[in-house]
């Protein structure tokens, strides 16, 4: 084989080798390192800690980013109110606090084995990789076993069985988070599925499209980190200092910007005070009932046979919940809950155990802090409770629920003694109880983000801004006065109708005109102001105020007819009118009562415009268009006046793309001319004036044969007799229908046809000239390889060797 030949392959081959060594490159860095190959992985692994110690011989610099984590440290410091919150140290109104409690609580945490207050923090082989990197849907943790997962035999507990985990298998299929990883512990939070969060539950690992377009398969199937933007292994986004307010992280804005609605000014306006999930989730807990209410103060009954525990289970919408469960007292569910509204910064108070309860207040676990000078109104989820309080020293009773061991006598679900319990859980934040315990009420807010619903199902004006809307506009903190004002639609104080401006016959304006903008209701700017800023910049907005109206006005001693097109309600009886040219209600006539629940009335399309553009009118009513059912708009912009595409030429073509490809209009496209030069041609100045004004504008989109003559000049044709109500010039008067007008075409196809005979000699002459260098260029090819030893002989020796060095 000659040398050429094989460097030709060998190039072939690695070209093909790069492609495909590039696709696998990208592969693995769209879906991550494969750990299958690992056998470091390979196992076996008597515990979890074994398996983190295996990937922290390639990711030892993660363990320190993991450790600064809020989910690692169950830690936060918030600089805003000066105080160190946490699990590891706030109060709430469901399990109440994790102290004595650590082995069930901590199933959550992303360590193993946090027992009680000797865990150490500081050792990365504690942290749990698998918990948030499993692909398999294998990995779980027990709920009890402070964080680590079921290994060797299987455990069934309440009834159900746990299968050891392999967790060989899940590390060498590990990949990136998802809405199952995340989900194992933010869905089913608080002891159950829908306990704690309002928007998270398990509906949401395969949401539909009307419960979450986010996260549906069927919308935009994001994972939890798409939002949640991750760096470093911080996840942004959280409960104690809501990121959404400082900018970063998990934000609507992110992707929507801070002005997402670009058609309706007032929607922007909106978004300056009222967060998107207000609007955006109309309800919560559309997937999955979502527990409301919980009541310590009812458990630790047996069930009517004496034993425990007792569980109690109805049916909400389909899904069977507990309502009483001995353990932790009586619940209540609810589906598409409608959220309550406040004022949020992003910040919460928290409530701390040291700071004690005022038994004259209900109990808030976390104040929200914000108002209308530095916040959004916000949806929440309201989670109400009765728990336990020690009246005493005024402190929020902590109950050791959950036994260290089988000698425990003091855990409530082991003995089901609440005084027992509740001196176990206090001692370990070292306070004596005083022996007697009474109930007090709570509250805890859970801000509303997710569960978007579809748009088409946001909340309109009409939700709110009536008398009986959902904001509570008094516990917002608006007067009574604004109230009044929020509490109708639209939101602004009725206006009177504007007082009629009379224009006297043959006298001059009594003032000069005025602003546009200030001559449509406030109301239609106020909803409207994108379309309103459209408007502004037209002709029609400045039909009255323009100088050359307001001169040619005059030139005709004001006629008051001129009024009837260039204002808005003009009356000819009272010589007066609304408004100063083509305002709103010209073409959708009165705003009626109770819009825009009630739609605001619109003109036919041609007839609004007809009512003034009458020789347009006529001229479109003979055309093609109209036959084919267009009207004004389908090439104009009602409220602009423009073309709906940039140019004349791509309006046209949007429809009549195929007429380019005949011979007559390719021809004249390219000697430069565009559609409307033969299908609108006008040549006012040849026309004199009507009595109002109006001149043909060529809407009858026919080719008028002027328009030919003032190209084709060398024409000459025969006067015709037919008038349509213009006064033409006697070369105008030459060519309109009739036998004439047949002579014009027979002479105008001659020339086409001439020109397109001329255009084909050309073509095929391109061609032969074509074939005749392809003969010659390819007989010096074969002579060349045919006749190599004359070459040789004539030129030197044909060397490959020495061809190939070159080329090289």
């Amino acid at each position: 084989m000659k040398r050429t030949h094989v460097v030709a392959i060998v190039i072939s081959l690695s070209a093909a080798l790069g492609l495909i060594l590039l696709t696998q490159d990208e592969a693995v860095a769209q879906q991550g390192m494969d750990h299958s190959t690992f056998t470091l992985l390979e196992g076996p692994f008597e515990s979890g800690p074994e398996v983190t110690a295996a990937c922290l011989t390639c990711h030892a610099n993660v363990a320190s980013d993991i450790m600064s984590t809020v989910h690692w440290t169950w830690e936060y410091e918030n600089e805003v109110i000066g105080e160190t919150v946490g699990k590891r140290y706030v109060i709430n109104n469901y399990c109440i606090a994790i102290d004595s409690n650590e082995p069930r609580c901590t199933s959550c945490h992303i360590g193993y084995g946090w027992r009680d207050d000797t865990f150490d923090f500081e050792n990365p082989e504690l942290i749990d990789c698998l918990v948030c990197h499993d692909t398999t849907g294998t990995y779980a943790k027990f709920p009890t076993a402070a964080g680590n997962p079921v290994l060797g035999e299987p455990i069934i507990l309440s009834g159900v069985e746990w299968p050891p985990v392999d967790l060989a298998y899940v590390a060498q299929n590990v990949g990136a988070t998802s809405r199952q990883t995340c989900g194992s512990c933010h869905f089913t939070g608080g002891g159950g599925d829908g306990v704690k969060h309002g928007d998270l539950d398990t509906s949401l690992l395969d949401p539909a499209w009307e419960e979450d377009v986010h996260m549906s398969s069927d919308g935009l199937d994001f994972s939890c980190t798409d939002c949640h933007i991750t760096e470093n292994h911080n996840i942004s986004g959280g409960r104690y200092v809501a990121d959404a307010y400082t900018g970063e992280g998990a934000t609507c804005e992110n992707c929507h910007t801070a002005e997402p609605h670009a058609d309706v000014a007032a929607l922007n306006t909106h978004a300056g005070f009222i967060a998107c999930q207000t609007c955006h989730i109309p309800e919560f807990a559309r997937g999955a009932p979502s527990m409301m209410t919980w009541d310590w103060s009812q458990a630790g009954q047996p069930n009517p046979e004496g034993g425990y525990p007792w569980i109690v289970s109805e049916e909400v919408n389909g899904f069977e919940v507990h309502v009483y469960d001995s353990r932790k007292g009586s619940f209540t569910w609810e589906m598409d809950v409608q959220p309550e509204y406040f004022w949020s910064n992003g910040v919460y108070d928290y409530a701390l155990f040291e700071e004690g309860v005022d038994p004259d207040t209900n109990f808030t676990v976390n104040a929200i802090l914000g108002s209308r000078e530095d916040g959004k109104i916000w949806p929440f989820k309201v989670f109400t409770g009765i728990q336990p309080y020690d009246p005493v020293n005024n402190v929020i009773g902590i109950p050791h629920l959950f036994p260290y061991n089988a000698d425990d006598t003091t855990a409530f679900w082991k003995v089901w003694d609440m005084d027992l319990a509740l001196q176990e859980g206090l001692a370990q934040r070292d306070v004596e109880y005083s022996g007697s315990y009474e109930q007090i009420e709570s509250v805890m807010y859970w801000p509303i983000t997710h569960q978007v619903a579809p748009a088409e199902e946001a909340l309109g004006c009409m939700d709110c801004h009536t008398e009986n809307g959902r904001l509570d506009f008094i516990a917002l903190g608006y007067s009574s006065e604004e109230v009044q004002v929020l509490s109708t639609f639209p939101p602004v104080p009725a206006e009177p109708e504007p007082e009629l401006t009379e224009e006297p016959t043959g006298e001059p304006p009594s003032a000069a005109p005025s602003n546009p903008i200030d001559q449509i209701p406030s109301t239609c700017v106020e909803c409207h102001s994108a379309i309103v800023n459209d408007w502004v910049e037209t002709p029609h907005a400045h039909a009255y105020s323009n100088n050359g109206f307001q001169e040619s006005w005059g030139e005709r001693n004001y006629d008051p007819d001129c009024l009837d097109c260039h204002t808005t309600g003009y009356s000819p009886a009272l010589e007066s009118y609304h408004a100063e040219g083509v305002a709103c209600e010209a073409c959708h006539g009165q705003v009626p009562e109770g819009h825009p629940a009630v739609a605001a009335g619109l003109n036919d399309a041609i007839t609004a415009c007809a009512d003034c553009h009458t020789v347009s009118e006529a001229e479109f009513r003979a055309s093609l268009h109209e036959v084919a059912g267009m009207t004004c708009t389908s090439c104009h912009y009602a409220h602009t006046n423009g073309l709906r595409f940039e140019d004349q030429v791509t309006q046209c073509l949007n429809c009549h793309s195929h007429q380019l490809d005949d011979f007559a209009h390719q021809s004249h496209v390219e000697a430069g001319l565009v559609c409307r030069d033969c299908h609108g041609y006008v040549n006012p100045d040849s026309y004199t004036q009507r009595p109002d004004g109006q001149k043909p504008t060529g809407h009858d989109f026919r080719v008028n044969v002027t328009s030919c003559l003032d190209c084709h000049q060398d024409i000459e044709l025969v006067p015709s007799n037919v008038d349509d109500g213009f006064s033409r010039t006697d070369t105008e008067e030459s060519i309109l229908l009739g036998t004439e007008e047949e002579l014009l075409i027979s002479e105008l196809q001659a020339e086409v046809e001439t020109l397109m005979h001329e255009d084909r000699n050309r073509t095929i002459l391109n061609i032969i000239k074509g074939a005749a260098i392809g003969l010659v260029v390819g007989g010096i090819g074969v002579f060349i390889c045919r006749n190599r030893s004359f070459i040789t002989a004539r030129f030197g020796k044909w060397d490959d060797e020495r061809v190939d060095e070159e080329t090289e």
